[in-house]
């Protein structure tokens, strides 16, 4: 098997920043906002763990769900340990990502 990846060197520091390319779309965080201004993040972790939060505006609350994720094609699974795992379907394209609930409801997320 052949693996690529890419990556930059900093001329000044020596730093090398690399990217793997074969790692998942799905790692990083995500944002949508609803229509009445509310916000929810998910952060995907490169470990299979992440972070769910939901930001309410109106009274400048929130609150965040860890969770973890395991990745079946184009669904991922997460298990917020409460023993009842969701199933999403997931489409990305570009920086968007349109997520589909286990009812249909769909949003589209923004990477951050």
């Amino acid at each position: 098997t052949t693996k690529s990846a890419s990556f930059e060197v900093n001329i000044e520091s020596g730093a090398i920043n690399g990217q793997d390319n074969n790692a998942s779309p799905l790692i990083g965080k995500w944002l949508y906002t609803t229509e009445a201004g509310n916000k929810e993040i998910i952060t995907f972790n490169s470990d299979n763990t992440g972070s769910w939060e939901s930001v309410d505006i109106y009274d400048n609350s929130s609150s965040t769900d860890t969770f973890s994720y395991t990745v079946k094609g184009n669904e991922f699974i997460i298990d917020f340990g409460d023993g009842s795992p969701e199933t999403y379907r997931y489409e990305i394209a570009d920086n968007e990502m349109k997520l589909t609930y286990e009812d249909g409801h769909t949003e589209v997320y923004t990477k951050q």
